[in-house]
């Protein structure tokens, strides 16, 4: 006897349905974690989210297959911006696919700003709402 499948996602020969037989909704989410979150920073505001995001990442201890894959998409993110830091533009464009743009919201959210300046708490609110604004 097999097991029970869900309807939607299985074609009658119990191949995972193609894109085109998909229900709108499933196709909808696909196509918004397909979009890239688009933020202009100036070279400042990118050295201090790579600060952050540093600090984020050399004070974590992860537990579980979770924590790394978070910590390991952090670490890229912050390799990501270490390398746009070097571009020496005034001012960059800072694109993120989904998986970016989730760790960089998780790093801001779960991060402490009782230590860093008003300036990298107001960052972190502008960030967050833009990714916000781009996301949902």
């Amino acid at each position: 006897m097999s097991e029970p499948t869900t309807e939607y996602l299985t074609h009658p020969t119990g191949n995972i349905l193609p894109a085109h037989m998909m229900p709108a909704e499933t196709l909808s989410g696909i196509t918004a974690a397909l979009r890239k979150v688009k933020i202009k920073l100036t070279i400042s505001q990118l050295r201090s989210l790579a600060v952050i995001v540093q600090s984020y990442v050399s004070r974590q201890k992860a537990k579980g297959l979770f924590e790394l894959a978070d910590l390991y998409d952090s670490y890229l993110l912050g390799e990501k911006l270490r390398t746009k830091m070097l571009s020496g533009q005034l001012k960059l464009n800072l694109t993120l696919k989904m998986s970016e743009a989730r760790a960089l919201y998780n790093v801001l959210d779960n991060t402490e700003f009782a230590e860093f300046a008003i300036y990298e708490n107001n960052l972190a609110f502008f960030i967050i709402s833009e990714i916000d604004k781009q996301t949902v």
